[in-house]
């Protein structure tokens, strides 16, 4: 029995968005930094196993909406934007090779699941750290209140 994995132009698009970005993310990344630092490699490889578990597990609060979209919001905040990008394509390349998510919406999943709401929160956070007072209580009140709306 053979089995095909077909795609559709809008996974084709989005396989190749994705790959066009990783290569971007990938050829500014320190991966000395990665491999010489234990602080590093425990805060991403930590942060991966994590998303990786309540991916698979889909756990989530109601219908739509997965933990895993909570903890995403998150790691730009531990791990900053680009090492946030690679912990979570470790998640997701995980939960995709054993079967959790299909092949084919890889491409989708990394730009929908993964890139945005990593970016959004980023921006966020970028908009108070440089345009607002720096206070915590400040980027949660914008938090609450841009989710609210």
């Amino acid at each position: 029995m053979e089995s095909s994995i077909q795609f559709s132009t809008l996974q084709v698009v989005a396989s190749i968005a994705s790959l066009v970005f990783g290569y971007f993310l990938f050829k500014n990344i320190q991966l000395t930094q990665l491999v010489l630092t234990k602080k590093v490699q425990h805060l991403v490889f930590g942060c991966s196993a994590g998303l990786f578990i309540l991916w698979m597990f889909r756990t989530g609060i109601y219908d739509g909406l997965n933990v895993h979209f909570l903890w995403l919001a998150a790691l730009p905040l531990i791990l900053g934007f680009r090492w946030a990008i690679v912990s979570a394509s470790l998640a997701l390349i995980g939960v995709t090779a054993i079967g959790a998510e299909p092949l084919n919406m890889f491409g989708v999943n990394f730009l929908l699941a993964i890139l945005a709401p990593i970016a959004l929160t980023y921006a966020i956070f970028s908009f108070t750290f440089y345009k607002l007072p720096r206070n915590i209580f400040i980027y949660i009140f914008l938090c609450a209140f841009i989710m609210e709306r």
